[in-house]
């Protein structure tokens, strides 16, 4: 006989430890089935999303300009800056970083340059 989450709600816990003989399955197997059956108490992502309130947090991805721009000047703005080979400039820059993708990427162009010397 195949019981409906609804009748696993409403069946005593002692009954449920009886039927599936441990108590720790039988306390998770109710919890679930009071989860289910109550979905009010679950948070879904609609919920997010249909309260007016709640502003949307601005992307770091996004472009700064509202306006919309050319395929010619979206694509300047995206440009790298030029290398600088003023040694003043560089010994000035700070670099924060993990150490050890910093060695990795080191270590790799050390053998790249060796192989292809």
């Amino acid at each position: 006989m195949a019981l409906s989450l609804k009748d696993i709600t409403s069946t005593n816990l002692s009954d449920l430890i009886k039927a599936i003989g441990d108590e720790k399955s039988a306390k998770q197997l109710l919890a679930t089935a009071k989860k289910e059956v109550n979905p009010s108490k679950k948070r879904g992502a609609s919920d997010t999303t249909s309260s007016p309130g709640v502003k949307r947090r601005k992307s770091t991805y996004e472009l700064d300009s509202e306006e919309p721009q050319t395929p010619q000047a979206l694509e300047a703005s995206l440009a790298l800056p030029m290398p600088s080979e003023d040694l003043g400039e560089i010994s000035k820059a700070i670099l924060k970083t993990n150490r050890a993708p910093l060695m990795l990427s080191f270590a790799f162009s050390l053998l790249k340059v060796e192989i292809f010397i």
